[in-house]
């Protein structure tokens, strides 16, 4: 099955597919039902996600962050896209390509990293330039620097 981004999905669709889940939440309603607020996301966007009649035994299961295939359907709340989840099986991470689910740049890495470098070559503390330096000629920490991603 083909994967369907985030920024693809439009308003009463059914879902069967793979995101990456943050920051869930278990509240209630106001009748006293639990619910799992939460977000879904891939690397093109995120929507929050409902999951309604919830139990703190499928809260607990949920990885905080990693990644769900979701059961569901998409709908507006408030002039808002969201989607319901109706079910969530848990998907470990060595079965997704994290690159899948990681926003990143559409510009230039490697000409922002020269203007970064070339930014840090006009300090001028000698102690404070002796350490950028440093982190500037470690070839493995500056390739993991131009690649790394926030969680």
């Amino acid at each position: 099955m083909v994967h369907k981004p985030i920024n693809k999905i439009a308003a009463g669709e059914y879902l069967d597919d793979v995101y990456m889940v943050t920051e869930p939440i278990l509240r209630s309603t106001t009748n006293g039902d639990l619910y799992i607020a939460m977000f879904l996301s891939d690397k093109t966007g995120q929507l929050n996600a409902r999951m309604w009649q919830a139990t703190e035994a499928a809260y607990g299961l949920l990885p905080k962050p990693g990644f769900i295939r979701v059961q569901g359907r998409s709908e507006l709340y408030k002039n808002n896209l969201q989607i319901v989840v109706n079910q969530f099986s848990i998907v470990k991470q060595d079965q997704v390509n994290i690159e899948d689910f990681l926003a990143r740049t559409s510009k230039d890495v490697n000409k922002m990293f020269a203007e970064v470098q070339q930014i840090l070559s006009k300090i001028k503390n000698p102690q404070v330039k002796k350490i950028v330096d440093a982190f500037l000629a470690d070839k493995e920490l500056m390739q993991k620097f131009c690649k790394a991603r926030l969680l």
